[in-house]
């Protein structure tokens, strides 16, 4: 068993609390991630470009990740009704809904890899067993949160499962083409998210010590919009995605041993241990 990481004293003393509130700007950029791609995603979509949409639909799939993963930790800059009403229409974008994936990511912040961690799962299984059972995990984690969640979350989760139901509808019973392609991507794109967003940042990692992976380099981190800082994010959780590059550069000036588990690189892989 090892120290967990954040019990160390060096990064203990690392200065956080000023990279917790995003500026206007800052706000209003991350808001403004994903309108662009996912209009040009449709609009190719429906003229047939199929081979241009995928790749642009890819794009704004990443981008609504970030958006999420902000809004679950309320760092878009929001008031706390506008972030859960943000996540509601992102919802409808994304074809989950993300206040049943927000109950289960906190408490996969709150117990990182344990047993319960109904999130953290599949970065126990073999890379390819992880991407084959994508559409399991994505039922598994949706069946886990409506079974335990109570309250507002539950109210808000199943006003976008019915939301979800509707849009499906009009797209069975329409002639709308570019909703159909848009539904069935962003289908394939939740089960693929437990391979992407949660085993190639935790694979191979120890829950009692180095419990997530990060990423160095600034072209591999502006391609995957910051979400590749993970270690980062699992441990001061209330910092913005778009301040984590200046928080990783103070970390690894205090504790240079938090970045030698690269998501992707060159390097070998060893575990977090």
């Amino acid at each position: 068993m090892g120290v967990r990481l954040q019990n160390t004293p060096a990064l203990r003393a690392v200065a956080w609390r000023d990279l917790r509130k995003a500026s206007v700007t800052q706000t209003v950029r991350g808001l403004l991630l994903t309108p662009p791609w996912l209009v040009l995603s449709l609009v190719l979509a429906q003229d047939g470009l199929l081979a241009l949409a995928l790749p642009v639909s890819a794009v704004f799939f990443m981008a609504g990740l970030r958006q999420a993963h902000d809004g679950f930790h309320r760092t878009l800059g929001l008031p706390r009704g506008a972030n859960d009403g943000f996540l509601f229409l992102l919802s409808l974008l994304m074809g989950v809904p993300l206040h049943a994936v927000k109950y289960n990511h906190l408490h996969h912040h709150a117990h990182p890899l344990a047993p319960d961690d109904i999130e953290g799962a599949c970065a126990r299984l073999p890379g390819w067993l992880a991407v084959a059972s994508g559409p399991l995990f994505t039922v598994r984690m949706l069946l886990h949160a409506f079974g335990k969640a109570r309250g507002k979350a539950f109210a808000w989760m199943v006003g976008e499962a019915a939301a979800l139901v509707a849009v499906g509808a009009v797209a069975v019973w329409s002639e709308c083409y570019w909703l159909r392609y848009h539904l069935v991507v962003m289908l394939l794109g939740n089960c693929l998210t437990g391979f992407f967003a949660v085993w190639l940042v935790h694979h191979h990692c120890d829950p009692s010590a180095l419990y997530a992976r990060t990423q160095r380099g600034w072209l591999v981190n502006s391609l995957t919009l910051n979400l590749l800082y993970h270690l980062e994010h699992h441990l001061f959780p209330a910092v913005p995605a778009c301040r984590l590059p200046e928080l990783a550069r103070r970390i690894d000036t205090a504790f240079p041993a938090a970045s030698s588990l690269p998501v992707v690189g060159l390097r070998r892989t060893r575990r977090c241990t």
